[in-house]
């Protein structure tokens, strides 16, 4: 298989990863989502593309809003974000608990022109921890 014949099974490779795949252009608005951040959030494409990604309510991105630099989110000052632990509001009003990469997206002359962010849910494992947390109480008292 060459290089250009992975353009045509790209969307499948990309769908098939558990994790969340969100591309974002340079203003935050939602271009493109894999089938695993509608499983996560619970919201179809139809209703994220096109739409800021501040529809999530992220509370990462909720810091640096309020930091009202001329930097509207953490990425487009930092460059890059990995592995940060944060969570977002599901269309049903329910938190995820995630675990966010993201990177730049750089044209051929080094321009920003978007990002790309991967998320993972990581909600179950949050719970659990609560839950050990509990147990560990009741077995100190």
């Amino acid at each position: 298989m060459y290089e250009h014949d992975l353009e045509k099974y790209w969307k499948t490779v990309v769908n098939t990863v558990e994790d969340g795949i969100m591309i974002l252009d340079k203003e935050g608005i939602i271009v493109s989502i894999n089938d695993a951040i509608s499983k996560i959030t619970g919201y179809s494409r139809k209703e994220l593309v096109g739409e800021p990604c501040s529809v999530l309510n992220c509370d990462i991105c909720e810091q640096a809003r309020e930091d009202s630099g001329r930097h509207w989110c953490v990425l487009f000052k930092t460059g890059r974000m990995d592995r940060k632990r944060c969570k977002f509001i599901k269309k049903d009003g329910s938190t995820v608990y995630a675990l966010k990469n993201a990177s730049l997206l750089l044209d051929h002359q080094n321009q920003v022109i978007g990002a790309v962010e991967s998320v993972t849910d990581i909600s179950e494992i949050i719970a659990k921890d609560y839950q050990i947390e509990a147990f560990k109480r009741e077995l100190k008292d």
